[in-house]
C-alpha cells in the first residue's frame, strides 16, 4: 500500500501549529498563577516576580503540554472531519489507522519531550524556583515589610512601618536592617498572645553559618542556619498580669533554619535513582542518622569504661583541658535511668584523679574520693551533632591536693564535664552511612539496648518510607508519561468519533478522562508512597483506563 505521506506532513504540521500555540498559552497562564502568591506575600519583588515565572515555565510544562496536545489534536482532526477530509482519505483507500499515525508520532515525540523535562530540566528549575523563596531571609524579610506584611518566625509576628539595609557589623554578620515603628507580638502554640512589645527603631543583625555537621557521610546542597539578632531601642512590653513595662533596651535570638527543603521532586532521574542506596542525600535521615550514631558511640564508650574497670579497676579520661581523669572504681551498672559507678571493692570509696590542665601546668593536681557517682552523656548538644562527651558526676565529695594532705574542702556534689577516652578512634562511626549504622549495630548486639533499638528500628522505617516515597515518584514520571501518547491519541480518535458536534464538545469528551487520569495518578503516587508497591496498582490503573476508553472510542470509529 502506497504510504499517505501528503496526509502526513498536512496534518503533522497543522496538529502542532495548535499544540505549540496551546501551550505557550497554558503555560504562561500557569506559571503566573503559581507566581503571584509569592509576589502578594512580599517575598518577590516586581524583577524577581519576572524571574521566577521564566523558572516556572518549564514545570508547568508537564501539565500543560499534555492537555495542549490533546487539544491540539482535538480542533486538527475535527476540522479535517468538518472539511470531510477524511471522508475522502478514506474514499481513496486510506484506513483511520494511517490517518492517526500523525497524532501517534506527535504523541511519542511530547512523551520524549516530557521524559527529558521530568528527568532532567524541571527538578533543576524546581530547586531554582524553592531557592528563590527560601535560601534568602533577609530579602524575604525586607520585601515582606515593604509590601505591608507582617513577618512571622519563632513564635512572634513583626510589624514595622519601614525598613532599609546598613552595613552589618564587623563579628561576622551577614546582614544588618534598621526598622522603624517596630511592633512584635508573641504567641503560643495555639496562636494565644503571650505578650505585645513596641520601638521606635529595630536592628536585625543576621549571623548565617552551616547546618551540616562535619561528619556527614555524602555531599548535600548546603543547608544554612540563619540566626536573627534582634535590638530594640526605647521599648515597651506588654504582657498580662505584668501590666506595661519600661524595656529601655531589649535583646531577642530567632535561629531560622534555611535553604532547600529535602524532596524527591528536586532530584533528576540518575539522582533519584542513587537515593534509595544513599539515604542520608535526605536531610531529615542524615539528621536522625546523626543522633543515632552519637548514641551508638556514647554507648560502646561506657562499654569500653564498664569492661576496662572490671578488669584493671581503673579508667582513664580526658577533659577539654587536657587534664586526665584516673577514675578507680569497680564497673558501671545502669540503675534509675543513670549509669553508676560501682566501689573498687566493698567498702571502698570511689576515687578520682585529676591532674592539672595543660594550660596551668602550675596548678597542683587533685585528688577526689566520692560515696557514689555516676557516668552520663551530656545533654544539650544543639543542633549539630559534633562531639560525644560524658559527664561524671560524684556525690558526697571530699578533695584534697597531692601537694598538702589537708582537705580542699567537701562537696555534695561534683560535677567533670567534657569527658572523652583518650583512644577516640570509635568517632568514626559518626561519619558511617545509615545503612553501614544499622548492620554495625546489629553486629555489635546493640539492638538490646532499650535506648538503641527503638531509634534504630524508627531510622529503618524511615528508610523504607524513603525508597517506597523514590518508587512512587519514579512511577509518576513513567505514568504522566505513558499518559501524555494516550491523550494525543485520545483527542484524535474522539474528534472521529464525534465529528458532527462542536469542537468543544468533542474535546470535553476527551479532556474530563484525562483530568481524572491525572487526577488518579497522583492519587496512585501518594498510595505508592504510603503502603508501598500495591499503590502502583492505582497509578498505573488510571493510564490503563484511559487507554480503555482510547481503544472502545477507536472501536466504534472503526465499525461505522
Amino acid at each position: 500500500m502506497r504510504l499517505p505521506k501528503t496526509i502526513w506532513v498536512y496534518t503533522f504540521i497543522d496538529l502542532w501549529r495548535v499544540i505549540l500555540l496551546s501551550t505557550a498559552v497554558l503555560v504562561i497562564v500557569i506559571a503566573f498563577a503559581s507566581t503571584v502568591r509569592h509576589t502578594a506575600e512580599g517575598k518577590l519583588d516586581p524583577l524577581a516576580t519576572l524571574r521566577f515565572m521564566l523558572y516556572a515555565m518549564p514545570p508547568m510544562l508537564q501539565y500543560a503540554l499534555p492537555f495542549a496536545a490533546g487539544f491540539g489534536a482535538t480542533l486538527a482532526f475535527h476540522r479535517m472531519v468538518q472539511d470531510n477530509e477524511i471522508t475522502a482519505a478514506s474514499a481513496g483507500g486510506v484506513s483511520h489507522r494511517a490517518v492517526l499515525f500523525p497524532a501517534l508520532v506527535s504523541g511519542l515525540i511530547i512523551a520524549g519531550t516530557l521524559s527529558f523535562l521530568s528527568g532532567q530540566v524541571i527538578p533543576r528549575f524546581l530547586r531554582s524556583m524553592e531557592q528563590m523563596i527560601t535560601l534568602d531571609a533577609t530579602k524575604i524579610l525586607m520585601n515582606s515589610i515593604r509590601s505591608g506584611q507582617p513577618v512571622e518566625f519563632d513564635g512572634r509576628i513583626v510589624l514595622a512601618s519601614s525598613v532599609y539595609p546598613i552595613n552589618p557589623p564587623p563579628e561576622g554578620a551577614s546582614d544588618q536592617l534598621v526598622l522603624s515603628d517596630v511592633s512584635a507580638i508573641e504567641v503560643d502554640d495555639r496562636g494565644k498572645v503571650i505578650s505585645e512589645s513596641f520601638a521606635r527603631r529595630a536592628w536585625l543583625i543576621f549571623y548565617r553559618s552551616p547546618l551540616d555537621a562535619p561528619d556527614d557521610p555524602v555531599e548535600r546542597p548546603g543547608r544554612t542556619l540563619t540566626k536573627i539578632v534582634m535590638n530594640l531601642e526605647n521599648s515597651q512590653r506588654y504582657r498580662d498580669g505584668e501590666g506595661l513595662t519600661q524595656l529601655g533596651s531589649a535583646t531577642l535570638v530567632h535561629p531560622i533554619a534555611t535553604g532547600l527543603r529535602d524532596d524527591p521532586k528536586f532530584l533528576t532521574t540518575r539522582e533519584l535513582a542513587e537515593l534509595p542506596s544513599h539515604p542520608d542525600r535526605y536531610g531529615d535521615i542524615n539528621q536522625f542518622r546523626r543522633g543515632l550514631a552519637l548514641t551508638v558511640v556514647e554507648r560502646l564508650w561506657l562499654r569500653t569504661i564498664d569492661q576496662n574497670l572490671r578488669r584493671d579497676r581503673r579508667i582513664q579520661l580526658v577533659d577539654a583541658d587536657g587534664r586526665e581523669h584516673t577514675i578507680a572504681a569497680g564497673g558501671l551498672e545502669f540503675a534509675d535511668g543513670a549509669w553508676r559507678l560501682l566501689p573498687p571493692a566493698p567498702g571502698k570509696d570511689i576515687e578520682v584523679q585529676r591532674s592539672a590542665p595543660r594550660s596551668r601546668t602550675r596548678e597542683p593536681a587533685t585528688r577526689l574520693v566520692a560515696a557514689s557517682a555516676t557516668l552520663a552523656p551530656e545533654p544539650d548538644r544543639g543542633e549539630v551533632l559534633r562531639e560525644v562527651r560524658l559527664s561524671l558526676r560524684l556525690q558526697n565529695v571530699a578533695g584534697q591536693t597531692q601537694e598538702a594532705s589537708e582537705a580542699a574542702g567537701v562537696k555534695a556534689e561534683f560535677t567533670c564535664p567534657g569527658l572523652v577516652l583518650p583512644d577516640n578512634s570509635q568517632r568514626a562511626i559518626l561519619g558511617l552511612p545509615s545503612l553501614k549504622l544499622l548492620d554495625f549495630i546489629s553486629e555489635q548486639g546493640l539492638l538490646a539496648d532499650p535506648g538503641i533499638a527503638p531509634v534504630a528500628a524508627d531510622l529503618r522505617t524511615r528508610i523504607i518510607n524513603l525508597g517506597r516515597h523514590v518508587l512512587s515518584k519514579q512511577h509518576e514520571r513513567a505514568a504522566n508519561v505513558a499518559a501524555s501518547v494516550v491523550m494525543v491519541l485520545a483527542g484524535a480518535v474522539t474528534a472521529l468519533r464525534l465529528g458532527a458536534s462542536l469542537p468543544l464538545t468533542v474535546y470535553l469528551w476527551s479532556f474530563f478522562p484525562a483530568v481524572l487520569t491525572m487526577i488518579t495518578i497522583s492519587a496512585g503516587q501518594q498510595a505508592t508512597r504510603g503502603i508501598g508497591p500495591a499503590g502502583l496498582v492505582v497509578l498505573w490503573g488510571a493510564v490503563a483506563m484511559l487507554v480503555a476508553y482510547t481503544g472502545l472510542a477507536y472501536w466504534f470509529v472503526r465499525r461505522h
